[in-house]
């Protein structure tokens, strides 16, 4: 049996209270969750799939909670006892060791070495019957993942501690990338998985934790349902999950760490199974927001380069609720708690195929009366309807500017701009691209890239100002935003006017040049105070429907 303990060694990186970064144990972490700031890995992929293991560990340890009163116990008085009683059982201690003889934390023990290849690591004939246990840090470039942070190589092979193996398997299994052919991934993969931090990692941990009964956040069945770490029977292919703590700890890899005096591979087998794809579809995951597709149903949204949380806050603070978004569990359970301010995360990563090209943790700020004031929800949609409309703006002024330097003799109209910048957007999403290049020169000139960054810090300032600024209308309603939201439309006119100035300077300075940017100019700014006014004035007038 291996020494190393998940439960009593440390591996589980943290923040303290101090801001000191250390590694705590599993039991360390949920007994001094309110002296711990924070949990979090470098990696988003490692801190996500260390939060939905805790929060799977809390759901079994507390067998609940099934009601509203149940969580607001649990809030007041604490986990230590359940946990401690949960954690100290010996038939689940021993599941939880990391290189156990048959029950390696989740790992498949049948998978074995075959006899010719029982050897040490440094024999490259080892390899056959494995892979570098790099290959499943996707940080790192070794094996097939692409050169984005460093520029690991597979020979030598890296050597991993046991702490930082012990992260790679719960990643790989809780967030599992599509590794091949016969690989299934997980349904947090491709979207942007949302949720709660506290003022401490106790306080994180309960607002994410969601009433768990027989029909929520999935149907259940209670008397079967258990995480994977307990089940002693083999899943078949496109099985349906007992419960949401099935769900939660479901394996999507068979792998077995090897170890020889250190940790530097994985014997892993590609069939692994996956869960029923009608099963999910009907059943979202609690941490992800969908919106609806024609053709397939509810998908989460995934997380896009030039498109940054704050943009999407309407849909997960509930803003939206109609039939084609879906946004996460947490939203309406914070809202019948009256929950304080809080602050959203969300973690994620863009990727094709096997290949990650970016991955983003983002924070925004959650006010309370964004979940349960109606009017103060009116004021952040309008802001963004602003600002939407004037990226729109933007783009077809661009679109002017570019289609009258290619094609300087003929009268472009602005109709024909809005035209052609609906068109490279499907042309962008078409597999079978065709030639476009105006949009080409478009995209080089990238105005709506700077026009949405230089909006994260004043949108996140707004939603801070909201709560406090409330008044009385002449119909003695009240009114959120009559103070922040006229600064929020300068905001939104100051970095419309730069972004399309600094677009202007990527274009050559010839005759040209200059008449079709005087051109060009003239519209946008005619436009821009049309769309400025209108929000303005509906604001004004306490909030005609848009």
């Amino acid at each position: 049996m291996g020494e190393f303990n998940l439960i009593d060694n440390d591996w589980i990186p943290c923040f303290d209270t101090f801001g000191s970064v250390r590694d705590y144990s599993l039991r360390t972490v949920l007994h001094q969750a309110r002296n711990i700031s924070e949990m979090r890995d470098p990696s988003p992929i490692v801190s996500l799939s260390l939060h939905r293991l805790l929060l799977a560990i809390l759901h079994r340890a507390l067998q609940g909670p099934r009601t509203l009163l149940e969580w607001e116990r649990c809030f007041n008085n604490g986990w230590h006892e359940k946990t401690t009683a949960y954690l100290g059982d010996k038939d689940i201690y021993h599941r939880f060791f990391l290189l156990d003889d048959t029950r390696p934390f989740l790992q498949e023990s049948k998978l074995e070495l075959k006899p010719e290849y029982r050897q040490s690591v440094s024999d490259s004939k080892y390899c056959a019957d494995s892979i570098p246990l790099s290959s499943i840090a996707r940080e790192l470039s070794a094996s097939r993942n692409p050169t984005l942070f460093d520029h690991t190589i597979d020979s030598p092979p890296v050597e991993f501690t046991h702490a930082q193996a012990a992260r790679l398997v719960v990643a790989a299994q809780f967030y599992a990338m599509p590794d091949g052919s016969g690989y299934v991934t997980s349904p947090v993969t491709y979207g942007q998985n949302v949720f709660v931090r506290g003022d401490n990692l106790f306080e994180t941990l309960m607002y994410n934790l969601l009433i768990y009964n027989d029909r929520r956040p999935v149907p259940s069945d209670l008397k079967e349902d258990k995480p994977s770490w307990e089940r002693d029977d083999s899943r078949k292919e496109d099985s349906i999950p007992t419960g949401y703590l099935e769900y939660l700890t479901w394996p999507y890899r068979r792998l077995r760490l090897i170890s020889d005096n250190s940790l530097t591979y994985v014997l892993r087998n590609k069939y692994a199974p996956g869960i029923n794809k009608e099963w999910q579809k009907d059943n979202p995951d609690p941490m992800l927001f969908y919106k609806m597709s024609e053709k397939s149903g509810y998908q989460p949204v995934r997380l896009l380069e030039e498109r940054a949380l704050w943009r999407d806050s309407f849909v997960l603070m509930g803003l939206v609720r109609d039939r084609y978004t879906h946004e996460p569990d947490f939203v309406n359970q914070l809202a019948r708690l009256g929950s304080p301010e809080k602050v959203l995360q969300a973690l994620g990563t863009c990727s094709s195929q096997n290949k990650i090209f970016f991955w983003r943790h983002e924070s925004l700020p959650l006010p309370s009366c964004l979940l349960t004031e109606v009017e103060a929800l009116e004021v952040v949609r309008r802001a963004l309807q602003c600002a939407n409309a004037v990226a729109k703006s933007l783009r077809v002024a661009v679109y002017f500017l570019v289609m009258q330097l290619m094609s300087p003799i003929s009268n472009t109209k602005e109709k024909e701009a809005d035209i052609a910048s609906d068109f490279t957007e499907r042309n962008d999403r078409n597999p079978k691209k065709k030639k476009d290049p105006i949009g080409d020169l478009y995209k080089s000139l990238k105005p709506e890239r700077l026009y949405w960054q230089k909006l994260e810090n004043p949108f996140s300032n707004f939603i801070q100002r909201i709560p406090e600024d409330k008044t009385l209308n002449k119909n003695h309603c009240v009114v959120y935003g009559c103070g922040c939201f006229p600064e929020w439309v300068n905001d939104v006119r100051v970095a419309a006017w730069d972004s399309f100035l600094v677009a202007c300077d990527g274009i050559a300075e010839s005759s040209e040049a200059l008449k079709a940017r005087a051109r060009a100019e003239g519209r946008f700014n005619k436009n821009l105070n049309s769309i400025l006014k209108f929000y303005s004035e509906s604001l004004e007038e306490g909030g005609d429907d848009v």
